[in-house]
């Protein structure tokens, strides 16, 4: 049976939030985004902290793509402020640009009256294709699909975006096995992934933490005696 105590760590945060709060109507993966938000900031006596996506996807169990939209929605709404990947959460309501809960039951409401009306379906006069047409008709959609397809594949390279996935890896790989990020460290960690491949880093947080060396000089001292044959073999991690 959980016994969470207040000793063991708690958020601070003013009544008056809460009650506007409840007041408000966001979907689902938002509130769970908002609440991480929260969390990483108010929990830690914090306005804004450095926070990486893959830390919200595994605080939360959602995917990536859904946590990065639920950041640009939560931003339009006012509801939280970014710069970079710093985050903080806005205490200022009546900044809020979300739909109180009345006003959505009642949309909701509006809009199940429309579903229940049933339109009369139009009576079109049907042709039917000979096969020869049928299969010609096929064939030009293969070709427009293959097309397509081939299109995505080349222009879906980007770099900037490759980039910021292997300094998310990064981030997350050196919290999880050595310590905390902090705006300095991050920005050494970013000059890392830009210099070494993802592969050697992982290596290299992996000797740090077998090692028990939580430090950001002996990470790349192990990085620069990766390549050489007479490194002590605990740098290699042999």
């Amino acid at each position: 049976m959980a016994n969470p105590q207040l000793e063991d760590g708690h958020t601070r945060i003013a009544n008056e939030i809460l009650d506007n709060m409840a007041r408000i109507y966001l979907p689902p993966n938002q509130w769970q985004v908002l609440v991480v938000v929260i969390r990483r900031t108010y929990g830690f006596q914090k306005k804004v902290d450095w926070i990486a996506n893959c830390q919200i996807v595994e605080a939360t169990g959602l995917v990536k793509s859904t946590v990065s939209r639920a950041l640009h929605r939560l931003e339009e709404r006012g509801l939280i402020t970014r710069n970079g990947k710093s985050i903080g959460f806005q205490k200022d309501w009546e900044q809020w640009k979300v739909s109180s809960i009345a006003n959505c039951e009642k949309l909701a409401i509006r809009k199940q009256k429309l579903a229940d009306r049933k339109p009369e379906l139009a009576i079109l006069p049907t042709k039917v294709s000979s096969p020869r047409v049928t299969q010609k008709k096929k064939e030009n959609i293969q070709k427009k699909i293959y097309k397509r397809n081939n299109d995505t594949q080349k222009n879906n390279i980007n770099p900037d975006k490759q980039d910021s996935n292997v300094e998310d890896n990064v981030f997350c790989l050196y919290e999880r096995e050595i310590g905390k990020l902090t705006p300095s460290l991050t920005e050494d960690l970013k000059e890392l992934a830009n210099e070494y491949p993802y592969s050697e880093i992982k290596k290299a947080v992996r000797v740090c933490a077998v090692n028990n060396k939580r430090s950001l000089g002996y990470l790349k001292g192990v990085l620069n005696n990766q390549g050489r044959k007479d490194a002590p073999a605990y740098l290699l991690g042999e």
